[in-house]
């Protein structure tokens, strides 16, 4: 927090002592106990006893909002005494006592520049504005989400559109209106994206729906990376070290198709692997004096030389930027050999020809340069050069020279597996192999079934196979399945490509029956017929209190109500231990849980 730097005003008090009647005395309490809290002299909290002192605060805020320094979207009103919101109570979503007032949004005018298409891990598509760069509460927003095919038609929205933006709830920007009047009068009506931006798949639109999809499930790229960051995610698999950034490397360079590939990566992973295994995405966008010093760095180091006019490890940086950028800023000689380069600005191809001027191949070299738009596509793919064909004449060493050179000459980021970073994830693919049936069950991904409905079928039916042979009548018969997850649960093992998936985690060692793994673990049905909620901080994972608790056969669900047997609160507990106190719900501690499963009655 300190580097950030972070601050927080903190604006209630969760169990307040018995003497603090109301909210704005419980804040008071906690400023005075040395917490941040709103300031009460600037009105950033105050009390009021009518109806006019609340929309006067409403009005005064929508002004002042602009002079704070943080972004805020509106003001929450309570009722400020506690035995009135104990009267009031909640409903299964909110408290009847606190209602959020949002400001209207500050909106914005620019161009559309271009509309372009991304794809969801379902395989949604959803159209995205590219727009001039323009200010909106406090950010600048160049891309806006036009949500699907009915919205551009609802808005006759056309390219070289000037659009009004704003910020849904002050975060998430959205294109809202078109100025007509700025219109071309040949401006073209939009057509809509008939193909997978990603795969080239025609898209489908399916009856009732308002999004496209891709149909090409089996290897359009985001859905392989999505199902794929499902099936690793905490609540499933549970592997550590697999990132989004690591998925898209292992996907489009390491040979990774679908996540049963996964547990495949212990015999593929040699290091020949983990160095072909590369790519370069840029990160950020660099402004044109940050690539001049990069650039002109890259140089400083290709043409250094030690005292015995020899190279240095094409590793090694013997120059380093700040060096050169204190060239840059004083010029008093050339130390460098970068006084030519100045002139080149940010035409990386410049310092390449420099570079390979006394290369026998220099021309062909420099041909190819001119083909692609960063330096490290003469590393990685189909115009990359290399050292047999293109490097005649020139030792091994020197165009390793080269090579580093290439990469420190690309704006974009090389991403690639350490070596301790590819042992640790291994590791972590290896464990996952423990992980209980209905986590495995959940991670592969069935449309519609959740984790609390993977554990539901998971106990119902005891084994994959069982569940395989299970028809939709069947299904529909389990407490808790509807048509739709019976429907998409059939759907699924339907699917050859989805049982060859199943065969390869079997194969790999999964859990995919559930008796064994019970009895294993000491199962017992002490908790039977529980409802529990889990909320706050514990001795151990969340995750895994509700392994225990379903291992005991408690049911574990997000939100209590009165039906909620009991709220399961640990450290820092919010605002679901403030529900479960006015419903009644009995409030159990980890210990609580360990005493009821491991009682004999």
């Amino acid at each position: 927090m300190a580097s950030r730097p972070l601050d927080c005003k903190l604006y209630g008090v969760v169990n307040p002592p018995s003497n603090l009647e109301s909210h704005s005395a419980s804040v008071l309490a906690a400023g005075q106990w040395g917490f941040p809290i709103p300031d009460f002299a600037s009105r950033m909290i105050e009390s009021t006893r009518d109806i006019e002192g609340i929309l006067d605060y409403i009005v005064f805020w929508d002004e002042a909002r602009h002079d704070l320094p943080f972004a805020i979207d509106g003001v929450v009103i309570k009722v400020n005494a506690y035995q009135q919101q104990r009267e009031l109570g909640m409903t299964a979503k909110s408290p009847r006592w606190a209602i959020a007032y949002k400001f209207e949004s500050e909106r914005q005018a620019t161009q559309l520049l271009d509309i372009t298409y991304q794809v969801g891990r379902t395989g949604a598509i959803t159209p995205v504005a590219e727009l001039e760069p323009v200010l909106i509460a406090g950010t600048t927003v160049r891309r806006a989400s036009l949500h699907n095919a009915d919205q551009i038609s609802a808005l006759d929205i056309r390219i070289g559109d000037w659009v009004f933006v704003e910020k849904g709830g002050e975060i998430i920007p959205k294109v809202i209106e078109v100025d007509t009047s700025r219109r071309d009068s040949n401006s073209p009506v939009l057509v809509y994206a008939r193909e997978c931006p990603e795969c080239g798949s025609e898209l489908i639109r399916k009856e009732g729906e308002a999004r496209h999809y891709c149909p090409n499930d089996a290897s359009c790229p985001p859905q392989v990376r999505g199902r794929i960051e499902h099936f690793v995610s905490r609540k499933a698999m549970n592997i550590d070290g697999l990132g989004p950034e690591i998925i898209d490397l292992l996907v489009r360079k390491g040979g990774i198709s679908d996540f049963s590939d996964l547990y495949q990566l212990q015999d593929r992973a040699t290091e020949d692997w983990r160095q072909r295994t590369v790519i370069y995405k840029l990160t950020n966008e660099p402004t044109d004096a940050q690539l001049q010093l990069q650039y002109l760095h890259a140089l400083g180091i290709w043409q250094y030389r030690n005292a015995q006019g020899t190279r240095v490890s094409p590793d090694a940086s013997p120059i380093s930027k700040s060096q050169v950028e204190d060239w840059l800023n004083h010029r008093e000689t050339d130390a460098f050999g970068l006084q030519k380069a100045l002139q080149w600005n940010t035409d990386w191809k410049k310092f390449v020809q420099t570079a390979v001027q006394d290369f026998p191949m220099a021309a062909q070299m420099q041909a190819s340069a001119e083909t692609v738009e960063f330096s490290d596509q003469l590393l990685l793919g189909p115009k990359a050069l290399s050292w047999e064909r293109d490097g005649w004449g020139v030792t091994e060493l020197e165009w390793l020279h080269f090579e580093a050179l290439l990469h420190r000459l690309t704006p974009r980021t090389r991403q690639r597996l350490g070596e301790v970073e590819l042992s640790n994830l291994l590791s972590a693919i290896a464990h996952s192999k423990d992980r209980s049936f209905d986590r495995v069950l959940f991670a592969i991904g069935i449309r519609h079934v959740g984790s609390e409905t993977a554990s539901i079928l998971a106990e119902y039916f005891g084994s994959l196979e069982a569940l395989r042979g299970a028809s939709e009548e069947e299904l529909l018969a389990i407490h808790g399945v509807g048509m739709e997850i019976a429907q998409s649960v059939r759907a699924y093992f339907d699917d050859s490509a989805h049982a060859q998936q199943l065969q390869a985690l079997e194969a790999a060692g999964l859990h995919l029956k559930l008796q064994e793994r019970r009895e294993e673990q000491g199962a017992s049905t002490r908790l039977a017929g529980k409802t529990l909620v889990i909320t706050g901080t514990h001795a151990i994972p969340r995750e895994a209190l509700a392994d225990l608790i379903r291992l005991h056969g408690g049911k574990v669900t997000n939100s209590i109500s009165k039906k909620t047997d009991a709220l399961v609160a640990g450290e820092k507990a919010g605002s679901k231990l403030e529900k479960a106190t006015s419903l009644g719900v009995p409030v159990w501690s980890y210990q609580d849980v360990l005493d009821q499963v491991e009682s004999e009655n």
